[in-house]
């Protein structure tokens, strides 16, 4: 059995092997007598390679050969060697081979020929960098793996300050996720402020007030500018959600507490001053009720765009639109 394991999201690509790694351990080597890892760019030799992968197993029936970073080693011989192996089929049927590379494209002829043939096996995995949608999709997986929820938006959020960088979106999981742990309700983006520090964007608070101000022209030229910065719609949608949410939660205390200052507003939701002082003048321009009316519009975007129903960048300039009819 051949595995392949590529792709420039080197943080993903090593979770999944040590997954493969401790399952094969588990289920055939619990001893761990059977699992071997060798990088190629430090043993060069194309010969102790082959005879790892042409070992027999110590008391079991499969051998597990790691081999990282093939295709950028100086071993021209190595290479041709393993292609011959796989275009023959020689591998014997005790070893399974796992190939881990941090690369996606390579210059060599023979790296390019040996990437050819991985990637034509049935068990490879690529691991691209993450876009920013798909970062936010996969944060919320993390969060979710381990039993704990995440409000709607926040993913996005988290993707905003942190960018789309796996290693410190999971750190990031792993530190809400253990906070959260007895706690049953779900995670906020309030909680965000307690590990990460929130870079306010006024993009967001300029387009939110365009919208709430039925300026139909702003809105959709500002959401059309954050498309060609690279956002996407569901990035957009992520943001408006959560800037929604906490209108609500504003509108709703100073409902409560109509003479509350903003910074003790800050302090009681744990929102930054900054965020609470942009959205007090925003409220103003809606009452409570249609807030939530707003929100859950947002919210069944969200589970549309997820569902394949409909185009969500139509949903956003629709919501625009009936935005405009509400004044």
């Amino acid at each position: 059995m051949i595995i392949f394991i590529y792709g420039l999201d080197t943080f993903r690509s090593r979770q999944y092997l040590n997954k493969i790694m401790t399952k094969f351990k588990v289920d055939r080597d619990p001893n761990g007598y059977n699992v071997v890892t060798l990088d190629a760019e430090i043993v060069t030799s194309a010969g102790a390679i082959i005879s790892e992968m042409f070992a027999t197993p110590f008391l079991a029936e499969k051998r597990m050969v790691i081999v990282k970073n093939l295709l950028s080693a100086k071993s021209v011989e190595a290479r041709q060697q393993i292609s011959d192996i796989i275009k023959n089929n020689r591998l014997p049927s005790s070893t399974v081979a796992v190939f881990w590379e941090r690369a996606e494209t390579y210059k060599n002829k023979d790296s390019k020929a040996l990437l050819e043939l991985l990637q034509k096996e049935k068990y490879q995995e690529r691991f691209s960098l993450l876009t920013l949608s798909e970062a936010a999709t996969w944060f919320r997986s993390c969060i979710e793996s381990d039993g704990a929820t995440i409000a709607l938006g926040v993913p996005e959020v988290a993707v905003k300050i942190l960018g789309a960088d796996s290693y410190a979106l999971q750190q990031l999981a792993d530190q809400m996720v253990n906070y959260h742990k007895g706690i049953v309700s779900e995670i906020m983006g309030d909680d965000l402020s307690k590990f990460v520090e929130e870079k306010a964007d006024n993009n967001i608070f300029a387009l939110v007030d365009a919208i709430v101000a039925g300026q139909i022209k702003s809105a959709l030229t500002m959401m059309r500018e954050q498309y060609r910065c690279g956002e996407d719609e569901q990035y957009i949608l992520g943001m408006l959600i959560r800037q929604f949410r906490i209108m609500i939660q504003v509108a709703d205390m100073l409902v409560q507490t109509p003479n509350i200052s903003a910074d003790i507003l800050a302090k009681q939701l744990e929102i930054h001053p900054f965020v609470i002082k942009k959205t007090i003048p925003l409220i103003k321009k809606f009452n409570l009720s249609i807030l939530k009316r707003l929100f859950l519009k947002l919210a069944e975007f969200d589970i549309k765009s997820k569902t394949g129903q409909g185009n969500l960048g139509i949903h956003l300039d629709m919501f625009v639109l009936e935005m405009k009819l509400m004044k």
